[in-house]
This record gives structure tokens, C-alpha cells and sequence, in this order.
């Protein structure tokens, strides 16, 4: 199966333009199957970026023709992976292998949020009991003074002593600094701590903020979208 995501407050209307066709309506987190150009499709509308977005799954075989109906709009552009990293940073999406793993449950991470204790699930011992004791360390967000950006597996440091590290970090296109997430220890974690980051040999001054970032339908300060 392959896969386009189209992401933007206008890729709604980009796409049926593109398309010639009236998408279905779907609130976030939904899907429905779709036919376009005589192909079967799932649309769905689960974009990773903080902004409205839709993704198209459909056979390998049809995926170039849907990729050059797109690009030949003139309204919808290409862009790389590292695009939607900086976008699902800058509202404190967390990813797979930086800030979820199979080395800890997902609580760290979203202090409990989306989790349904009312049902039954694999792993779900684990995670009532992270709800229920605490964990040693809470996922936060650290806003730096400055654009250069941390990076995963930098250190963070309060008052001398190693406090967490970075799981991700980038400069945040959309407000003109660097921003990251980073793994502290429970009883360091409260916003407004000023904090520094240890990133190749220099320390980078930071504050502990509550994502997200960035906040769907505000300006986008820095740059703007491509």
C-alpha cells in the first residue's frame, strides 16, 4: 500500500481542486473509503503536523499518476520527511523511537491522556501502574534562547546535576527558535525552570514550557509555508 499525505490549512480544498472531486467529511482522526480516477482509496485525516492535513492510501501501482496530478495543480508542492519533524515538534507530537519506545509505557509521554482504563489491552498492568505510582521521569518541552537547535541523547542540566536528555530537537521554523523534548526527572519538570543543554561541549540555556509549541491557526512568525 502506498501512502500521500497532504498537510495545510488549504490542502482540503487544494485536493479537490487538484482532483476535481467534493471530499467526503471527516473529523480528525477518521477515515472513510474513497473512489478517485476510478481507484479505490482511504482517505483519512490524521496529519502529524499540528495543521489540517489528510493522508490518501492507495495501490503502489497508482500512486506516481496521483503524485503528478498533485505536483501539476500548481498549488500542492513536495517536501521532505524532515519538514513534518519540525512540524509534529512544534506541537509536541511525540514519535516513535525518540519519545515512545518499547522500553516504557506511553504515560512518560502523555501523563495518561488517551488512555482508556475502562478496557482491556495489552501492556495495560504497566500503564495503571505508571498512572497510579508515577514515574521516575515526565516528558516536557524546552524552549532555547537561541536557534541552534539540541539533539537527541543531549543532556539536560539544572543546578549542576543531569536532570534528563533531549529525545528530539530542532530549530522551529514556524517561531524563530529552537525548541525540543526532552525525558526529566518527575520533581524537576515544572514549567518556567531554566534549564541548559549540554550539545557538543557547550551548554545552551533553555526553559522548561508546556507544549505545544506552537498553536494551530496562529501566525506563523518565521517563515513563510512553502
Amino acid at each position: 500500500t502506498a501512502k500521500l499525505d497532504i498537510q495545510g490549512p488549504a490542502s482540503r480544498a487544494a485536493m479537490e481542486r487538484a482532483l476535481g472531486v467534493r471530499l467526503p467529511e471527516l473529523k480528525y482522526f477518521r477515515f472513510a473509503p474513497i473512489e478517485l480516477n476510478g481507484v479505490p482509496c482511504l482517505l483519512s485525516r490524521t496529519g502529524y503536523t499540528g495543521e489540517w492535513g489528510y493522508e490518501l492510501y492507495l495501490p503502489p501501482v497508482s500512486v506516481a499518476s496521483f503524485w503528478q496530478i498533485f505536483l501539476n495543480s500548481g498549488t500542492i508542492k513536495p517536501a521532505g520527511l524532515g519538514a513534518r519533524d519540525t512540524l509534529r515538534l512544534e506541537v509536541g507530537y511525540p514519535l516513535y523511537g525518540h519519545e515512545l519506545s518499547a522500553h516504557q509505557t506511553p504515560v512518560p509521554a502523555s501523563r495518561g491522556h488517551f488512555v482508556d482504563r475502562s478496557k482491556d489491552f495489552i501492556g495495560k498492568a504497566a500503564v495503571v501502574r505508571d498512572l497510579e505510582e508515577g514515574c521516575a521521569h515526565y516528558l516536557c518541552g524546552l524552549r532555547l534562547d537561541t536557534r541552534r537547535a539540541a539533539r537527541a541523547g543531549d543532556s539536560v542540566w539544572l543546578g549542576g546535576q543531569r536532570i534528563g536528555w533531549v529525545t528530539s530537537g530542532s530549530l522551529a521554523p514556524s517561531l524563530g527558535v529552537a525548541v525540543a523534548l526532552a525525558y526529566l526527572d518527575a520533581d524537576k519538570c515544572q514549567e518556567g525552570n531554566r534549564v541548559e543543554i549540554e550539545c557538543h561541549g557547550k551548554h545552551l540555556s533553555a526553559t522548561i514550557v508546556s507544549p505545544p509549541f506552537y498553536r494551530h491557526g496562529t501566525a506563523r512568525a518565521a517563515f513563510a509555508p512553502v
